[in-house]
């Protein structure tokens, strides 16, 4: 392999959002694994790893600081190996190492590609591969990406990284959204447009809040709720709706933290992909948050919640890669007494997950406290591959009241069951009239 050398390169808007707001945390972690086919060896793994390093530049950061992130060309990829002897010991092993601070070692990649050795149920020999990210590189479609990658042989995209890779994509990125000229304002103009007087960084009036802060809850607060849906009952709601999963689920929600509170107006935010069509098979930390306001006389229904996230997300969807802190610096209104995530700490943030999540245990929806402190309230909609929903409440443990934050889970998913059924029933009576109609 050739002699490294490092080569410096601009930091997105979300990079440099990290860097203003530092945190003993860093960006945080994003992991995947994956069974590793027979027929693939531990060279083929690492082939495929080496091939992705190579193409893709986000892959290759060893170091960041405020002028830029530092990427080694070439970089060499390691491949790590653990054994284990059980697939209870393989979770076990993977939920412990994905809980540990990544290395940041200058120096070296922000990411590491593991295979796990054990047997399978049967006692068989079986591997698994594990790869842990830093969020500074990726979020979770390009984990997604990377998976499908590492696991098929077949590469996300063809393509040079200089001219549809990554660090071409930070450049048009600081194009686009450049405050200090005309074209770069486009997005502002469009989100005050979209707010109609509202700060980017409303508060959401959901109903989990104690009155008074709690000083003997310190840390970060996790509720669980498992949502049971049969394998296909959310395409078929869906179908019928007119909607995408995330359109339908984020209705819902809205549907019932509207009728829980007796309003017609709310403003969510949403974390999306960050992505255009040119960027859909881009590797890196492209991944933003935008507020999404929604106003309906019948907010507090699935008809009126359906219709104003249609009309909202459609408005939305040009301008949903927009860089939040670009966002709220050139859309909060004057005098803002606070700014950035913490502005917003009462503002109910969504994050759909864009990759279906299996494997869950009776451990991963028990409540539990966390010792580092949440700056924000944030809904995780987890799709798993039984067909349902996993929701979980993130919060700080010292605002978010225990009973509260469970009435709310609960009735978010009765919400999302009752309306998933409406909708599959308004499908099926479709159909059935379509066929009674036949000659």
């Amino acid at each position: 392999m050739a002699t490294p050398v490092l080569r410096l390169s601009p930091l997105s808007w979300q990079q440099e959002s990290l860097l203003l707001r530092p945190s003993p945390f860093g960006a945080g972690e994003i992991h995947t694994d994956f069974p590793v086919p027979d027929e693939v060896t531990d060279d083929e793994l690492l082939r495929r790893a080496q091939r992705l390093a190579d193409r893709e530049s986000a892959l290759r950061v060893v170091d960041h600081g405020p002028d830029g992130v530092v990427q080694q060309e070439p970089l060499q990829v390691r491949l790590h190996h653990h054994t284990c002897e059980s697939p209870a010991d393989v979770r076990e092993f993977i939920t412990r190492s994905r809980h540990q601070d990544f290395p940041h070692t200058p120096g070296e990649p922000r990411w590491r590609l593991t295979v796990i050795h054990h047997r399978d149920g049967g006692g068989r020999p079986a591997r698994t591969a594990f790869a842990l990210f830093d969020h500074f590189i990726a979020d979770r479609v390009s984990v997604a990406l990377v998976r499908r990658e590492l696991s098929t042989g077949v590469p996300a995209r063809p393509g040079n990284d200089e001219t549809d890779g990554y660090r071409a994509w930070v450049e048009r990125q600081r194009a686009e959204f450049d405050p200090h000229t005309h074209q770069g304002l486009a997005a502002a103009r469009f989100w005050r447009r979209h707010l109609d007087g509202v700060s980017p960084h409303q508060a959401t009036p959901v109903p989990v809040f104690t009155d008074a802060p709690r000083d003997d809850a310190r840390g970060t607060a996790w509720y669980s709720v498992h949502v049971a849906l049969p394998p296909g009952a959310v395409h078929q709601a869906c179908r019928a709706a007119a909607a995408t999963p995330s359109v339908l689920v984020l209705s819902s929600i809205a549907a019932t933290t509207a009728s829980a509170c007796g309003v017609d107006d709310l403003t969510l935010r949403l974390i999306t992909g960050g992505r255009t069509p040119g960027s859909a098979t881009t590797i890196g930390w492209l991944n933003t948050c935008v507020p999404v306001r929604l106003r309906d006389r019948e907010l507090g229904t699935l008809r009126g919640a359906l219709a104003a996230t249609r009309t909202a997300w459609q408005q939305i969807l040009p301008y949903q890669h927009t860089p939040w802190e670009y966002l709220w610096r050139t859309c909060a209104p004057e005098g803002a007494p606070a700014h950035g995530w913490l502005a917003g700490h009462r503002q109910l943030l969504v994050n759909f997950f864009p990759d279906v999540v299996d494997g869950l245990t009776e451990a991963d929806f028990a409540d539990r406290t966390d010792d580092f402190e949440q700056q924000y309230l944030a809904l995780y909609v987890v799709p798993l591959a039984d067909g349902g929903f996993m929701l979980r409440l993130i919060g700080d443990a010292g605002e978010v009241d225990p009973k509260a934050a469970r009435r709310y889970l609960d009735a978010l998913r009765d919400g999302l069951l009752a309306h998933v059924g409406e909708s599959q029933s308004t499908d099926t009576a479709r159909v059935g009239a379509l066929a009674g109609s036949r000659p």
